[in-house]
């Protein structure tokens, strides 16, 4: 189970990251529409409340539209490869483990298990989770106003008196003149200052009981014409939406300036509805006029909506009355919609965006809410296997206390190798506990180790995983291991080693070692896979590659292409995130033939390519290895070191494939290579391992591409 804490952080992330990137786009939508508006006097008030009132919608849906959008991946596969949970007690879970039962664990003094000293700094950078609870507070403060404004009004309904029959006759006559189908009651309240139309469901007129005496008959008609105009208008449904967005964005310049806005152009909108039922502007601006000087104390209701609003609005309504032109057109403009909606079209489309605050841990963030979400639905389904556990470069070995001693130095020897980058980095570490903790762990890398016919829990444990038809055997050395996925959980990986007694035990394990080395290694490939196309990748630049080079790979969200040295075969996809660069470039050259890659041929072919079109970047000979490997269905000379730059004074690693298309007669030659100084490395060099993996000359498939991918296109 997650912690509410680690929810509650990943939302309060996201939440934060998302209104900070829609701030910016929002007050320019908003300048540009006020823009607009302020040239194109021509436009009556029903059409600028329609345009205020998409915009509003527009700002509301571009503060939470980055909630949704890709994160960039660099940082989501930094956790997701290394660690699932990142809460410190998860992570160090292994370690106490190890202690209380005895055995050595692996030290592990870089950093917490799994994550990069920098992702840990930022994890715990508390001011997104600060700002969030606050914001929340505030909205819960002003949802709670909300709803009393809504009891307040139920209570107004509740004792309001329906006037005498005459006033019924007359609202029966002006709901035939509004043309509006709604049910209407109209009544009379003491506790209320000003006319006013509420209620959502079933709408009543309020009209305050000291007034009735004091407007003349056409006055009373002008004011019920105004309240039956917003309730004609759903006023009171977009005031209700109006108030809910201002809750919500409380903070944001845009809402309070475009609430403004529709508050003014609402009133003004029922005021030409009125003027253009009863034909006469002047006598209407008087009635608005009389009507103000009547009221005792400001309006104050909180979700009522009436002809009486403040004075500086009540002034500029009736200014627009009397220096209105005649012949008042009340229909929606569509050349104002269309020019509206083009204006807002250009501004998105233009308008790089970007959060004002750059917001620590979105990408975790993002990656841990899909886990939480894939485990709850894991869940729901009641059908399937629970979710492992624990870091991918976490190997959990279930051993014996004496078969732990033993096998300790050679399980270490095979999975902490160390990598130079030019830093030491360790691929995986090792952590031992007694088989009565198994069950509970459900860890994803797993070891099962222990003599077939011992006497303690491990092996008790092999005998019980054993099929009976294979028990003899391997007690006459045949089938001295077994690897299987997902056995007690999803996304894990299980080998099982055994043997005669503990010298069968070790031999059998030395010599299946890289198996099981490949088995696990295998699985965190496709973990990175996952992070890395989760989300979807750039279909567009792939098949671009493939129209205009011949090759393609499946380029994930955050790669970009550098061709400017496209003419002569070269080509970069570079991604730059956290300070951090990777690189893949792709060099193709006819003519040379498979015999000519031999270990010295590629080094110098390498530092050429680099001297030519890179940064003149050279292969240190120092640690260097040379192997053969599969890409794809061909053999490619695989490369393995360090490069350096003695002009920058820069290094990092690096691994090459070279290989020969023999059909074409042409040579490919892949670099993928690492820049960050004081960063953990490997991580970032195993993602472009992946995406070089993907690697395929044509003839192409139409389906090859989108095998595996989420299917979003960029």
């Amino acid at each position: 189970m997650f912690a509410a804490y680690e929810i509650f952080d990943a939302v309060s992330r996201l939440a934060v990251s998302a209104v900070l990137e829609g701030l910016w786009p929002g007050l320019l939508v908003t300048i540009a529409l006020a823009w607009l508006l302020n040239f194109a006097k021509w436009l009556n008030a029903r059409t600028r409340y329609v345009i205020w009132t998409a915009a509003l919608a527009t700002v509301f849906a571009l503060s939470w539209s980055e909630v949704r959008s890709p994160p960039d991946h660099a940082g989501a596969a930094r956790i997701w490869s290394r660690s699932v949970d990142i809460s410190e007690e998860q992570a160090s879970e292994s370690r106490n483990l190890s202690r209380e039962n005895g055995y050595e664990s692996t030290p592990d003094s870089e950093a917490p298990e799994g994550l990069e000293p920098d992702i840990v700094a930022e994890l715990r950078r508390p001011w997104p989770p600060i700002v969030f609870a606050v914001w929340m507070l505030v909205v819960l403060a002003l949802s709670a106003k909300l709803f009393l404004g809504f009891r307040h009004i139920r209570r107004l309904k509740l004792s309001a008196r329906p006037l005498p029959a005459r006033y019924q006759h007359r609202l029966r006559r002006l709901l035939r003149a509004c043309e509006t189908r709604r049910w209407v009651r109209l009544c009379s309240s003491t506790q209320v200052v000003a006319p006013a139309a509420t209620g959502l469901l079933r709408p009543v007129i309020l009209i305050p009981e000291s007034m009735l005496e004091r407007l003349t008959e056409a006055e009373f008609d002008q004011v019920v014409l105004h309240e039956l105009a917003h309730l004609h208008r759903l006023d009171d449904w977009t005031r209700l939406m109006q108030a809910i967005v201002g809750c919500v964005l409380f903070f944001h310049p845009a809402v309070w300036w475009i609430g403004r806005q529709m508050d003014l152009e609402r009133e003004v909108a029922c005021d030409d509805m009125v003027v253009g039922i009863t034909g006469g502007a002047r006598g209407y601006a008087v009635c608005l006029t009389r009507l103000t000087e009547m009221l005792a104390s400001p309006v104050g209701l909180t979700m009522g909506i009436g002809a009486a609003g403040d004075r500086k609005q009540v002034v500029r309504r009736v200014s627009r009355l009397l220096n209105a032109p005649g012949g008042r057109d009340r229909r929606l403009s569509r050349a104002g919609l269309v020019l509206a909606f083009g204006l807002v079209l250009a501004v998105l489309t233009h308008c790089g965006g970007g959060p004002a605050v750059e917001v620590p841990g979105r990408s975790e963030a993002f990656v841990k809410l899909a886990a939480i979400k894939d485990r709850l639905l894991s869940f729901l389904r009641l059908d399937g296997l629970p979710s492992s556990s624990g870091r991918s470069d976490l190997v959990t070995v279930i051993a014996d206390s004496l078969d732990a001693r033993m096998l300790g130095i050679p399980i270490r020897g095979v999975f902490e190798r160390i990598i130079r980058t030019p830093g030491k980095e360790r691929l995986y570490h090792v952590s031992f506990v007694r088989a009565g903790d198994f069950r509970a762990l459900r860890r994803r890398n797993i070891v099962i180790a222990a003599p077939f016919d011992g006497d303690h829990e491990a092996a008790r444990l092999v005998r019980s995983l054993v099929p009976d038809g294979r028990r003899e055997a391997i007690r006459n050395g045949a089938a001295p291991i077994v690897i299987r996925r997902d056995v007690w959980a999803d996304d894990q990986v299980v080998a099982l080693v055994t043997g005669e007694d503990r010298s069968a035990l070790k031999a059998n394990f030395l010599t299946e070692a890289d198996r099981i080395y490949g088995a696990v290694d295998g699985k965190r490939d496709e973990w990175v896979a996952d992070v890395l196309y989760r989300f979807g990748e750039r279909k567009s630049l792939a098949s671009e590659l493939a129209e205009r080079f011949g090759w393609r790979v499946r380029v994930p969200f955050g790669f970009n292409m550098i061709d400017s040295h496209a003419d002569s075969g070269f080509v970069v996809l570079t991604r730059t995130h956290a300070r951090v660069r990777q690189w893949m470039f792709v060099y193709r050259e006819d003519g040379v033939p498979p015999h000519r890659l031999t270990e010295a041929w590629c080094i110098r072919k390498r530092n050429e390519i680099a001297a030519r079109f890179f940064e003149n970047d050279i292969v240190d000979p120092t640690g260097l290895t040379v192997s053969q490997r599969e890409l794809g269905s061909r053999l490619a000379v695989h490369l393995e070191g360090l490069w350096q730059n003695d002009r920058s004074w820069k290094g990092g690693p690096f691994r090459s494939y070279v290989l020969v298309d023999e059909r074409k007669d042409r040579l490919y030659f892949l670099d993928l290579g690492v820049y960050g100084p004081n960063r953990r490395k490997e991580t970032y060099l195993r993602q472009l391992d992946v995406v070089a993996r993907t690697f395929e000359t044509g003839p192409f498939l139409k389906d090859r591409l989108a095998t595996g991918g989420s299917g979003i296109a960029d």
